[in-house]
């Protein structure tokens, strides 16, 4: 399989089944992104220590491969400036509404990890939580990755 069809399968599962724990409420909404919430924190209650929420406070930090937007929410809640960026656009679509919906502010963008929409030294933080084992060619997401970060860069891959 090319690296393109790869690209395109993943978008089409990410698109009939978004990453995420199993929710009972309308994808989109203030209750879908609590019941995500609730569903990462009893399925690894590690992993807000582990991405480390807390200290971005006043951050601009970067989570490649945002998924529904379950980091992105934390971060900003945390009192960071969260971009998102993600290869699928139902992804990026429930990420802006679960963000909208808790009436946090972060910038939610459909992108390659491979070939990251930003300027050189965007971002002080860069989180990726269970996606770039999954990137065709991780190498170029991790220069990428680099490319984007500032000198301040803080890594911080799950």
């Amino acid at each position: 399989m090319s690296t393109v069809e790869t690209k395109e399968a993943t978008v089409r599962l990410w698109t009939a089944d978004p990453c995420g724990p199993d929710v009972t409420a309308e994808p989109g909404t203030a209750a879908c992104i609590e019941q995500l919430l609730a569903g990462r924190r009893a399925y690894c209650p590690w992993l807000d220590q582990a991405l480390d929420y807390r200290s971005a406070a006043g951050l601009e930090v970067l989570d490649v491969g945002c998924g529904q937007g379950i980091d992105l929410v934390q971060y900003a809640l945390a009192g960071a400036r969260p971009t998102g960026v993600d290869l699928t656009p139902r992804h990026v679509e429930l990420a802006q509404q679960h963000t909208q919906a808790l009436s946090l502010t972060a910038t939610i963008v459909q992108g390659d990890a491979e070939l990251l929409p930003f300027p050189d030294r965007s971002f002080d933080r860069v989180a990726s939580n269970g996606v770039l084992h999954h990137t065709p060619d991780m190498p170029a997401a991790l220069r990428e990755v680099r490319r984007i970060a500032r000198d301040t860069f803080t890594p911080n891959v799950m």
